[in-house]
Parts: structure tokens; C-alpha cells; sequence
């Protein structure tokens, strides 16, 4: 336990010296090969390229804030659904899915196909906006292909699904307008994606994981996961793609995706009391982790009502999982947490703001 004892300083300045890759230009964009599920950690800004959206269907022309672009190439005909879930439910996201009429290494024949604009309704209230933050994505029965600016009687976060053909190459860019916090990305659909053709993957010497995308493999069981904290995820690999305009980041499209989740050492999770207790803003919680994984905390008001959710990507090793209070009334509240196995339960007291 002493090593769970570090100062919170420490484990800031540790955590701010790590860097990221980006993924936030069109050509250094994530390129998948298969529809495993994958969480984008943390979003690393807008690029270099700020003007290649361009114009859209649903809000004139983006303005791109917080954003990351993923590839794929379809190698099974069918339709192509997924759903996207930021980790901050307050966050509000945009996206839009473009068919890539060239090679996938190249952004410059690109023809939107869908896009997302919905979010907060200015000047309204927002509970009037929340219907449009949260979950949305591609998904069957619906016809629409876009959904424009605001949060109307017209908008419910979710536009037709794809049906796409072999060897056909597909572009998705996720915006996020409020953080740079990332979001879940969960696949539907019949038609599968493979490696594409144009790469020459490299050597695994070459290649390095990632320190924002993190992948969990897909069974025909749980489609559409809605318990992440249940599944082992591991980072992806990242290389680079030759033959590109510039140098190309992707991840997924390796042999060997990942190395699983090394259980055996230390199997229990070990998680400290909340500090500040009592507080008026923020408080965290400090989490050592034995292997990477999904965390989820629930907090309880004391009539048992459910008042926050939040998942975390925990990395093998020591980390601070922050706990938002700002909406909550003063009052004692009661934390479940679960990480992989393990099972804590732990008391925060609010206090007037």
C-alpha cells in the first residue's frame, strides 16, 4: 500500500510528461482493420490542416475544436452502424462520415455521405438541450442523413446506417466542441472491415502503443456493449504508413492488436478514500491497478437514487480518478466502484458550494 500513498502532485506531473499521438489531421488518421471497439482516451486538439472539413450538410462549415479521424476498408458487403459515447456525458459531439473514392492513405476525394451537428440549443435551457448530447451514430431504421445545428423535435442523435460494398473506403471525423475528453466507439452491422490492400504494415520493432486508443475486442454477444468495465481492453499498436503525403499514424492494423491483460501478478485492484472529504468543488479518488482496464463509479444519493455514472480507462499503475461534484446538492453520498473484479464502496461528503 505505500506505493498508493504517493502525493497527488507527483502523479500530475508524471501524467503531463507523457505525449500522445494525435490522430487529428485527415492524413494521419487511425486506420482500422477490423471492428473490434475501441475508446479514444483523449483527444489531442485540431490538427494542423484546420480547413479540411470544409462545408457540410449540417452546419455550413465546422469549425474543428477537439477532433480525431478514423479509416477503414470494407471487406465484407453489408451495412455499417456504430454508436458513439463520450466519456463525459455533458460533452457535446459531432461527426461525419465521408466514402474515400481514392486510396486510403489520401484524403482529397472524399464525398460526405453523413453528418451530425446536434448539441446545445442556444439560448435555451439545458435540459431542454440534453436530448441532443450523449450516444448517437449510425443505426438501422432510420432514413435521415443529417441532422443540423441546435436540439429540435426533428433531432434524435442517430442517422441512417451505411450499406457499403467490398473494398470500398470509408472516413469518420469525431469533433468534440466542449473538452478535448474522448468517447466510446461501439460497431453494428453485418459488413466487415479488413486490412487494407495499399498498407505495408510494418515490423513490430517499428511500431509503439498508443497512448490514446485503446481497443476491446467484439463478440456477436455483446454488439452493442453497454458494461465496459466488464471486458479487459489493451492498447493499440501504432506505426507508420509509407507512401503517404506525410507520415501516417494508425493503429489496429497489426498481427497482433495487443498483448492481453497480465492478471497474474497482482489480480486486485486497490483504491484509496476520496480527498478532499468533505469538499465544495472536485474530488478524486486514487486507483492502483494491476492491468489496464475499464472502471466504472456509481454515486448513490441516500435514497439510493443513481445522481452520476462515470467510466475511466485505467492504466496499470497508480492514476487520480477525478469525481466531478459541481452538480450535485450538499450531502452524503455513497461511490460503487468496480474495476475488473473488485468491488469498492466509499462515502463523499458535498458541501455547499
Amino acid at each position: 500500500m505505500k506505493k498508493i500513498l504517493l502525493s497527488i502532485s507527483m502523479l500530475l506531473l508524471a501524467g503531463n510528461a507523457r505525449t500522445q499521438e494525435r490522430f487529428a489531421d485527415c492524413a494521419g488518421a487511425l486506420i482500422l482493420c477490423d471492428q473490434s471497439d475501441l475508446i479514444v482516451k483523449k483527444l489531442g486538439g485540431r490538427g494542423n490542416e484546420l480547413a479540411e472539413v470544409g462545408y457540410t450538410s449540417c452546419s455550413g462549415r465546422l469549425d474543428e475544436r477537439n477532433s480525431i479521424w478514423i479509416k477503414w476498408q470494407v471487406g465484407k458487403a453489408g451495412a455499417i452502424g456504430f454508436e458513439i459515447e463520450p466519456l463525459d456525458p455533458t460533452d457535446d459531439l459531432d461527426f461525419i462520415v465521408w466514402r474515400l473514392d481514392d486510396d486510403i492513405r489520401t484524403c482529397s476525394r472524399k464525398y460526405e455521405l453523413r453528418c451530425m451537428a446536434t448539441g446545445e440549443d442556444i439560448g435555451s435551457t439545458t435540459e431542454a438541450s440534453r436530448p441532443c448530447r450523449g450516444r448517437m451514430g449510425l443505426t438501422a431504421g432510420r432514413a435521415d442523413t443529417q441532422e443540423g445545428d441546435g436540439c429540435g423535435a426533428d433531432h434524435d442523435n442517430f442517422l441512417a446506417a451505411i450499406d457499403a460494398g467490398v473494398g470500398e473506403n470509408y472516413i469518420l471525423y469525431v469533433n468534440n466542441y466542449t473538452s478535448d475528453k474522448g468517447f466510446k466507439l461501439r460497431w453494428s452491422g453485418d459488413a466487415g472491415f479488413v486490412a487494407p490492400a495499399e498498407l505495408t504494415l510494418p515490423a513490430t520493432d517499428d511500431t509503439r502503443l498508443s497512448g490514446a486508443v485503446w481497443f476491446s475486442a467484439r463478440s456477436e454477444a455483446d454488439a452493442l456493449r453497454t458494461d465496459w468495465a466488464a471486458a479487459a481492453i489493451s492498447k493499440a499498436f501504432v506505426g507508420k504508413v509509407a507512401g503517404a503525403r506525410v507520415a501516417n499514424a494508425f493503429a489496429g492494423c497489426m498481427p497482433d492488436k495487443g498483448v492481453p491483460a497480465d492478471t497474474g501478478a497482482a489480480p486486485a485492484f486497490e483504491l484509496g478514500q476520496p480527498y478532499p472529504n468533505p469538499t465544495a468543488a472536485n474530488a478524486g479518488l486514487t486507483l492502483e491497478a494491476p492491468y489496464d482496464a475499464v472502471v466504472r463509479a456509481d454515486l448513490f444519493d441516500l435514497f439510493g437514487r443513481l445522481v452520476y455514472t462515470q467510466e475511466y480507462i485505467a492504466e496499470r499503475g497508480i492514476q487520480i480518478l477525478p469525481l466531478s461534484t459541481e452538480q450535485l446538492r450538499s450531502g452524503m453520498y455513497v461511490i460503487h466502484l468496480r474495476a475488473g473484479e473488485s468491488r469498492f464502496t466509499r462515502k463523499l461528503i458535498v458541501t455547499s458550494k
